[in-house]
């Protein structure tokens, strides 16, 4: 890792206004930036080294972004890369991630989403550096360093599902089993419980590691109407604005496998084309008419009771019936015993090294109110909880001055949320219950999500943390609703 005081930053755009825009926004951070106008620049810079992560733009004149990273490891230059991609760029962006690029940001981008793909890059320079020289010094492989290092090159650094219990233990053996094969899975669990890191443990497992990409999709998190050509692509003129001919998910994950999260929010008419997937391992991109096939093994997840769904008639039961060829139900936190405490000290860890403290742990008062306690937002909230004492903690034990349980625990709807439902009349609807239920629920995300920004001065970070929920998610579902976190800015 560089010496400066978080490492240095190259920013690759030809694009004055972008430069300028992350040079201001890493040096406010206390980074070091180098800001370039062309990757053919950026070459002549890196001959002498100390560069620790790269941001690049992908459209560039005289050498693209792709070929720079095709470069970069040619010649032996180990720096995360991260893409920055127009939305008609993302096929192209996720084949530099097949390549060897460290993440991609959709342009226009939030700052703060850089800045986060970018901390994480940043531990990976660390832990690769940190890797060599044990292994310099010693010889031998670090077997736990290089578990994280493997994490981290996916982007994810949950990459094991941790914990001795007997649940644990009965999860680890389930994933192992089914590795080896290419069933279909269904991975079941209340929010926070840990079900995409289980899909990516899988896939990891798997031989299709080797051969095809994971990629995962949050059904939940894209409007209905995009939801489908985001799956099965499109062609040119299928729709106005689609100027192109774009390959979907199940497309650009042959031989590799597609992770369906939050797969109870899918409508059904696109269920029945996916169900068509899974059958025949065909499908037809959206208005196109010819037939295409993939080779994709599929893992969905849900936090519903699609038993309840189908009774309601809003999920189709031949579609459950064959996602749920191998069925994984991951228990609650509060459910898994001292896994907590190992889990915590996981969080220490990781928290140390990203927030350059020296942490040794938690109180016994701390570890007895993390036995304690319900966890009904699971692992994330477990880790909102840290991430919070961390902040507070400037000693190097976390004590109850430092833990807030009680404000994770739920949300209480504010004055305007409970008074957008009272709005809400079940005898004024004639229309059927799933077109009344989903009338509420988006009324309700509304002023969920307006009434934490709202709270936190329009910072995303901050709601999101509140919330429980991933920063991408809750940025996923402003776009959703079109609600712009700049606007609560104080």
């Amino acid at each position: 890792m560089n010496p400066s005081q978080n490492g240095r930053v190259m920013v690759v755009d030809d694009e004055d206004v972008v430069r300028e825009v992350l040079y201001g926004r890493f040096i406010k951070l206390g980074y070091d930036v180098i800001a370039v106008s062309g990757a053919v620049e950026a070459r002549g810079i890196l001959s002498s080294g100390g560069v620790d992560v790269i941001i690049s733009d992908i459209k560039m004149p005289q050498l693209d972004g792709v070929s720079f990273l095709k470069w970069l490891s040619e010649n032996g230059f180990k720096i995360p890369l991260v893409l920055m991609t127009g939305y008609s760029d993302k096929e192209t962006a996720i084949a530099a991630l097949k390549a060897g690029a460290y993440d991609y940001i959709e342009k226009p981008f939030d700052t703060d989403e850089v800045v986060s793909s970018v901390e994480s890059a940043l531990e990976l320079s660390r832990l690769r550096a940190e890797k060599e020289e044990l292994l310099k010094r010693l010889s031998v492989d670090n077997e736990n360093l290089s578990r994280k290092v493997s994490a981290y090159e996916h982007g994810d650094f949950e990459k094991e599902f941790i914990g001795s219990s007997a649940e644990a233990g009965r999860i680890k053996e389930m994933v192992g089993r089914v590795s080896s094969y290419d069933s279909t899975v269904l991975i079941t669990g209340s929010s926070g419980s840990g079900k995409e890191i289980i899909a990516r443990l899988i896939h990891a497992k798997s031989d299709r590691s080797r051969t095809g990409a994971f990629i995962g999709v949050n059904c939940a998190a894209i409007p209905t109407e995009l939801l489908e050509s985001e799956l099965f692509g499109y062609e040119k003129g299928a729709f106005t604005g689609a100027t192109t001919k774009r390959q979907g998910l199940f497309e650009l994950a042959h031989r590799g496998t597609i992770f369906l999260d939050e797969i109870g929010d899918m409508e059904l008419a696109l269920q029945a084309k996916v169900l068509r997937v899974l059958e025949d391992k065909k499908f037809r991109r959206v208005g196109g008419r010819d037939e295409l096939e993939t080779d994709v093994r599929v893992i969905a997840a849900t936090n519903r009771n699609i038993q309840e769904m189908i009774e309601e008639g809003s999920f189709r039961e031949d579609l459950y019936y064959r996602l749920n060829v191998f069925n994984i139900s991951l228990p609650g936190l509060r459910d898994r015993g001292n896994d907590v405490l190992e889990i915590a000290d996981y969080f220490v860890e990781y928290l140390n090294s990203k927030m350059k403290k020296s942490i040794k742990g938690f109180s016994e008062d701390v570890k007895k109110a993390f036995l304690a306690h319900d966890w009904n937002g699971n692992v994330r909230e477990l880790r909102n909880v840290i991430e919070r004492a961390f902040i507070m903690c400037d000693g190097d034990e976390i004590s109850t001055d430092h833990i807030e349980l009680a404000a994770f625990s739920g949300y209480s709807p504010s004055v305007s949320s409970s008074a957008a439902f009272s709005g809400i009349n079940p005898r004024d609807y004639k229309a059927g219950f799933r077109s009344a239920k989903d009338d509420a629920i988006r009324i309700f995300e509304i002023e969920y999500i307006k009434n934490l920004l709202q709270s936190t001065g329009g910072n995303v970070t901050q709601a999101a943390l509140a919330s429980m929920m991933d920063r991408s998610n809750f940025l996923r579902m402003c776009r959703k609703y079109n609600i712009k976190p700049e606007d609560f800015r104080q």
